[in-house]
């Protein structure tokens, strides 16, 4: 196996734990996946030569894309819900070259293409298809709050859009909403959409009118998401939360509040809806590869 052809991927996008995996080029089965407490490892780096170790592949030399629960900017990474700050100049420095560190829902987002539509749980709006030109908001609703765009172009190239869409500000617009600013800002400078839909609503032993109030909130937030992305093909929405929108009551409240968007909601009305159960950084990650080997990227 040639240095070029080894690939490592690395998740870190949930709390407590890092995900690892490896690959190989022109490959998409992911092998070697190991599953790490972070408890145990003072540092990233420590936990990536424990991976080493385990699952006997060197790093040197291997090509590698991590996936993180933060903005992938600057040499120092803060890694969302963990003590770890990931150095990306000394991970380059492990890897002997330059190591792609993406955000862990545009990993989600390039996990999608190939065999993604098949992921899929469609509940609205013409069906997906990813080898079509298009733009899709990929929106998790979790304990971290975020949305990363997927675009495909007419020649086929695809990119990827991040950002951290959960941490803009909270906007109420009725009476219950503005009492829930009204309590998260007497705790909170500022009051993020992260804040407001992991207020309690979302849970299962909330009543149920939190519940159904919670759903139009989140119809709300995504349909900004759509707006402030131009993601006009339409929405996938994954992380634990979303699960309170399985019930149809609340789900109809959801697509109402998304409509409702502003003068441009016919264009929201108009895209595909669908669940992403199980989100795979790992997988894309693996997709970021190859689209990069494939020179797929705009």
């Amino acid at each position: 196996m040639t240095d070029q052809g080894r690939w490592v991927l690395a998740d870190a996008s949930t709390a407590g734990v890092v995900r690892f995996g490896c690959t190989t080029a022109g490959s998409d089965r992911i092998d070697s996946v190991v599953s790490l407490q972070g408890d145990a490892h003072p540092t990233f780096t420590d936990a990536l030569l424990t991976y080493e170790r385990q699952s006997g592949m060197s790093l040197r030399g291997a090509e590698c894309v991590l996936a993180v629960p933060a903005p992938p900017a600057g040499d120092a990474i803060p890694v969302a819900r963990s003590r770890w700050t990931i150095s990306r100049s000394g991970l380059n420095a492990m890897f002997g070259r330059p190591v792609a560190v993406i955000n862990d829902v545009a990993a989600t987002a390039w996990s999608l293409l190939g065999q993604g539509p098949g992921k899929l749980e469609h509940f609205g709006g013409p069906g997906f298809d990813f080898t079509k030109p298009g733009r899709w908001a990929v929106v998790m609703i979790d304990d971290g709050v975020n949305a990363a765009a997927l675009d495909v172009a007419e020649d086929g190239r695809c990119h990827v859009t991040d950002g951290e869409a959960g941490n803009a500000g909270f906007s109420p617009s009725d009476d219950n909403e503005i009492e829930l600013m009204r309590k998260l800002r007497q705790r909170n400078l500022h009051v993020s959409w992260e804040l407001a839909l992991n207020a309690g609503w979302a849970e299962a032993h909330a009543p149920a009118a939190e519940r159904e109030a919670w759903a139009a909130l989140a119809g709300a937030y995504v349909g900004d998401c759509v707006l402030q992305l131009g993601a006009w093909s339409g929405i996938i929405l994954t992380g634990r939360h979303v699960a309170t929108l399985r019930d149809p009551r609340r789900q109809a409240l959801f697509v109402r509040r998304l409509e409702e968007k502003s003068r441009y909601g016919r264009f929201i009305a108009g895209g595909s809806r669908a669940f992403l159960s199980i989100r795979d950084p790992l997988a894309g990650g693996l997709s970021l590869l190859t689209a990069r080997r494939n020179a797929r990227l705009n």
